[in-house]
């Protein structure tokens, strides 16, 4: 400006306004201090020009949040509107009140080629709920900040385990589920495995989240409420875990009804049982970890199968469920599933350590392989798995390397028991898995 100006005469401002919104494509329009001014008062005064600069802040703290819902979007039931309303009452009764307040300014940064968020000279009073609002600093949940001391799920569970005196490893899984499941029992609570205010109440336990078991143990909610009909019918406690006790039962009532002692509750099972047609039901092998290989490198290839012992003939005859496993590293030299002059598939390996290593070992008739020719396989993987109910069972024994003949073959041992069949029962036996009947 080329001379001073009398801000307190109004046309000057109105004309200073409208050139301002023009440049910025707004409509016009006139201030609270215009209307005020024409109404006989002087801009000069201390108290309008606090005024106007505290709209003026709201204003740009407005435009600088846009994500802050205006004008309809409630907090809590208040409008972004009551809230400024609020705010700048608040302002005009402590201006009437005689009190004290430095007049905040923003001053925008910018970066990067756009505008970042204004930087303002702190007030000395506290933010109010209403100030970190216009702020765009909360949530609709809650204003303060988060406590330092919450805990992850993790450091939850750890903190459950470590009541319930198992291992703190932070993994909600079935022993942890079977500890929540007893100690609910034994004080009178739900018997549900989630740990909720009451359990955490009773374990002594602050208030947190609610802890469930991990969901990879139990892949199958189906096959959980199957679970706790099957216990129901066999009287054990119905928790929906096919572990030790249920097994046990299962087997006990094959047993008591003639029927195949595998411990697998399959369609004959189930009619015994009056249960209804629904998924085959195996112990959950959690509880049944893989043998370690014995000092000779190898473990019994039964041990994840339910099995009856049959003859000796080329090998040894079994009838039974489960899957069957390689006795040790091996390389898979050959896999027929039809054709193979076998009342059933063909499934052949060769031993690659131990003190067979070089010798070649066959799964034969009602077995279904999941392996490929070339693949090496470990001691204990599985090789196969049983078709339950087959007519001719299964059969292992030491295989040829020469399509699907056996060793005996090979040797022209005809009469039964073969010698190659004793020998490889005796392996099994060895391995404390059972031998077969010459």
């Amino acid at each position: 400006m080329d001379c001073p100006r009398d801000l307190a005469q109004v046309d000057p401002w109105q004309e200073s306004l409208e050139r301002s919104l023009a440049r910025r494509g707004r409509s016009k329009r006139s201030s609270v201090e215009l209307h005020r001014l024409r109404g006989d008062r002087d801009l000069l005064l201390g108290d309008v020009v606090l005024e106007s600069a505290q709209y003026s802040q709201l204003r740009r703290r407005a435009a600088d949040h846009p994500l802050v819902p205006r004008p309809a979007a409630a907090l809590t039931g208040v409008s972004a509107l009551t809230i400024l309303a609020v705010m700048a009452m608040r302002g005009s009764l402590a201006k009437a009140g005689g009190i004290n307040q430095r007049v905040p300014y923003a001053a925008k940064v910018r970066g990067r080629g756009r505008a970042e968020r204004s930087a303002a000279i702190a007030s000395p009073r506290t933010p109010s709920a209403a100030d970190r609002v216009l702020a765009g600093e909360s949530t609709l949940a809650d204003f303060e900040p988060a406590a330092s001391n919450v805990l992850s799920i993790s450091e939850s569970v750890q903190q459950l385990q470590g009541r319930l005196g198992v291992v703190a490893d932070g993994d909600f899984g079935p022993i942890t589920l079977r500890a929540v499941k007893g100690f609910q029992a034994s004080h009178g609570l739900i018997v549900d495995g989630i740990v909720g205010p009451a359990t955490r109440a009773a374990l002594g336990l602050p208030a947190g989240p609610i802890l469930r078991a991990n969901p990879i143990y139990f892949p199958h909610s189906g096959r959980h409420e199957s679970v706790r009909q099957l216990q129901s019918r066999l009287g054990v406690v119905a928790d929906g875990d096919f572990g030790p006790i249920t097994l046990r039962a299962v087997r006990d009532f094959q047993a008591s009804h003639r029927l195949v002692v595998d411990g697998i509750v399959g369609p004959a099972t189930r009619a015994a049982l009056g249960l209804p047609v629904g998924p085959m039901l195996r112990a959950n092998p959690i509880y049944f970890p893989s043998a370690p290989p014995t000092a000779s490198g190898y473990v019994n290839p039964l041990a994840q199968a339910s099995v009856t012992p049959e003859r000796i003939d080329m090998g040894v005859d079994y009838a039974g469920t489960g899957s069957l496993t390689a006795l040790g590293e091996g390389t898979v030299t050959f896999v027929g599933t039809s054709a193979t002059g076998w009342p059933g598939a063909f499934v052949e390996y060769r031993l690659m350590d131990g003190p067979d290593a070089g010798r070649y070992v066959y799964y034969a008739e009602g077995v279904r392989p999941v392996v490929s020719v070339g693949q090496v396989v470990t001691a204990g993987q599985t090789v196969a798995y049983l078709i339950p109910g087959w007519p001719s069972g299964i059969e292992l024994g030491w295989g040829s390397g020469l399509g699907t003949s056996t060793l005996a073959q090979e040797l022209g041992e005809d009469s039964f028991p073969t010698a190659a069949g004793e020998t490889f029962s005796a392996l099994i036996a060895s391995l404390e898995g059972p031998a077969g009947i010459p």
